[in-house]
C-alpha cells in the first residue's frame, strides 16, 4: 500500500524506492498465479493510489502493474473459492506477494494469514462478466384491473423476483457497481444487459 505516484495511477510508470514499475497498457488477457496479502484497519480512509479512499470492507485490492481501476477474479487456490476484486490501488511493495487484497476480499476467500496464501488472479472484461451471468427471468407484468378487483394478491413463492438496483450506459459502471453491492454482502446480485 502506497501513496499514490501520481496521476491516480494512471501513469505508463512509477517509481518506488528506486525500483521502477511498467504499467500495462491493458488488463486483457492478464493471468497470474502468486501469493496474496491483505490490508484493513490500519489504512481504513486513506487514499488509494487511484485517488479513492481505502474502504477495508468493500472487494478491492492493490496491484503493481494492472492498470487502474482493473477487475480481475481472485481463486484461492487452497480452497478454490473466487470473487471478483477492484484493483484500485498500488502494491504490495514491502512483500514479494503478487497481491494485496483488502480485508473483506481476504475474507470472503477465507484467507486467514497476512501474507502468502496461494491465489490465481485473472482479469475480467466486462463481456467476459456477462458472459458469465445466467439467464434472469423476465420481468414481471403487473395486469391492469377493473371494477372490483382485490387490491391484494397472494405471493407466488416459487417466483423470482429482482429489485433493479440501477441502469448504466457504460458498463465498467455497471461492473463497478456490481462489485460495490457483492462487497456489501448481497450475494445474489447479477448484471443483466438490456
Amino acid at each position: 500500500h502506497s501513496n499514490h505516484p501520481g496521476g491516480c495511477g494512471t501513469d505508463s510508470s512509477y517509481t518506488i524506492e528506486r525500483t521502477q514499475y511498467q504499467v500495462l497498457n491493458s488488463a486483457v488477457g492478464y493471468s497470474e498465479q502468486g501469493t496474496a496479502s491483505w490490508y484493513g484497519a490500519e489504512y481504513q480512509g486513506t487514499e488509494t493510489a487511484g485517488c479513492e479512499v481505502f474502504d477495508m470492507y468493500a472487494y478491492s485490492a492493490a496491484h503493481r502493474t494492472l492498470p487502474l481501476p482493473s477487475f480481475v477474479r481472485v481463486t484461492n487456490q487452497q480452497t478454490g473459492k473466487n470473487i471478483i476484486v477492484r484493483i484500485n490501488d498500488r502494491g504490495p511493495f514491502d512483500t514479494g506477494d503478487l497481491i494485496q487484497l483488502s480485508f473483506a476480499a481476504a475474507n470472503a476467500l477465507g484467507i486467514k494469514s497476512r501474507t502468502g496464501a496461494p491465489v490465481k488472479v485473472e482479469a475480467v472484461s466486462p463481456d467476459q462478466f456477462k458472459q458469465a451471468q445466467s439467464s434472469l427471468p423476465q420481468p414481471i407484468v403487473v395486469p391492469k384491473v377493473s371494477g372490483q378487483a382485490k387490491a391484494t394478491a397472494e405471493v407466488d413463492k416459487s417466483k423470482l423476483y429482482y429489485v433493479i438496483a440501477g441502469t448504466w450506459p457504460d458498463q465498467t459502471a455497471a461492473l463497478d457497481m456490481f462489485v460495490r453491492l457483492t462487497s456489501v454482502g448481497l450475494g445474489k446480485t447479477e448484471m443483466a444487459t438490456a
